[in-house]
């Protein structure tokens, strides 16, 4: 199963742009496309980003993750706080900055950088992103962005390429600040001696080479955080969320899944999903095959979806198909008032796992 990334935009001028750049560069990946245009009005409203908008980026970059994105590329250069603020929160998680694999490219082709923007902004904020003693010459395409706009984009690109003319001679690069000024790198470089380059293509390559270099580390406690954390740890395993889950058992029309408890006996003794089969985290997975019927598909579960990734890969990898882990594990299916049940009946509460991972259920819900 290919990695998931968010790629969140708050100008839909970057749509394009970024997803032609992965279609030629990493066309393997799935992609999805966050959308949140007001970002950038409200920005240039205000005229200063504030501890709200840091929250709006917060807000989309959680939604992102829940999905089992395993990485995130912000596309508006004119939001660097707030992708910091992102960072923050999870540190665990490949998250970039639009600009910031490009500066890494520019400053490694010289220290003199011409910087295009068409998005006033953005002039203000990203020069403090490079190194200690760059040589930033910034200039403005004025009009560009409302060419592009009005959908003139013949004039965008002449705007960005005289714009780039004017700071070439004195730069050793010309660096294209904004996702949607890619589409204008064919008319600058006829227009100037130096290298340009282009966030989206400086982006894709670092992205990719994060999240297929990493090293999956200590899962985090945190339920965004952890579905991320899973889908680099486990790319090939489909999840499925709770809600998703009790619809599809609750629908007479569908042939319901198998499902399979991979907690430790103790942990099943509390309680379990109603009709679920319990077996032991330690069981070879051709073992657990073998217990059930091979036509129908599995649900695997365990109290946040560790070790039930880890089964449904190892099923998986024997000839099971149709194989899910159950996303938020047993503790989200809690979380929501689902349907538990216990040696005696209805069962109220979950076992709480360990002081570390309990934090994940709540309190109530806690045996």
């Amino acid at each position: 199963m290919p990695h998931r990334i968010a790629l969140i935009h708050a100008l839909a001028h970057s749509l394009a742009p970024t997803n032609a750049v992965f279609e030629r560069a990493w066309p393997e990946v799935q992609r999805m496309n966050l959308l949140d245009d007001s970002l950038s009005a409200d920005l240039a409203r205000a005229g200063a980003l504030d501890a709200r908008m840091s929250e709006r980026f917060v807000s989309l970059a959680d939604y992102a993750l829940r999905t089992g994105a395993s990485g995130i590329l912000f596309t508006c250069s004119a939001f660097g706080p707030c992708i910091d603020a992102v960072k923050r929160r999870w540190p665990d998680v490949p998250v970039l900055k639009p600009n910031e694999a490009m500066i890494d490219d520019a400053v490694r082709a010289g220290r003199r950088i011409g910087l295009v923007a068409s998005f006033a902004p953005t002039l203000a904020s990203m020069p403090a992103e490079f190194p200690p003693g760059t040589e930033i010459h910034p200039v403005l395409a004025e009009g560009a962005l409302a060419a592009l706009n009005h959908g003139d984009t013949a004039t965008h690109d002449r705007l960005v390429a005289e714009a780039a003319q004017r700071v070439a001679a004195d730069c050793d690069v010309i660096a294209l600040a904004q996702f949607s000024l890619a589409r204008a790198a064919p008319a600058v470089e006829q227009v100037v001696r130096v290298p340009v380059l282009t966030t989206p293509g400086s982006a894709v390559r670092a992205l990719r080479a994060r999240i297929e270099g990493a090293a999956p580390s200590r899962p985090p406690v945190d339920g965004a955080g952890l579905a991320s954390w899973l889908a680099r740890k486990f790319p090939d395993v489909a999840s499925i969320d709770a809600p998703a889950l009790a619809r599809w058992l609750d629908d007479p029309s569908l042939a319901p899944p198998v499902l399979v408890d991979v907690r430790a006996p103790a942990e099943q003794a509390v309680s379990t999903l109603p009709g679920a089969l319990c077996v032991a985290p330690e069981d070879a997975p051709a073992d657990v095959l073998r217990r059930m019927e091979k036509s129908r598909p599995i649900v695997v579960y365990c109290s946040v979806g560790v070790r039930s990734a880890r089964l449904a890969s190892a099923l998986s990898a024997v000839g099971a198909h149709d194989v899910f882990n159950l996303r938020g594990g047993m503790f989200e299916w809690a979380n929501r008032g689902l349907p538990l049940a216990g040696p005696l009946g209805p069962a109220q509460r979950v076992h709480r796992y360990d002081a570390r991972w309990e934090a994940l259920l709540d309190p109530p819900r806690r045996a």
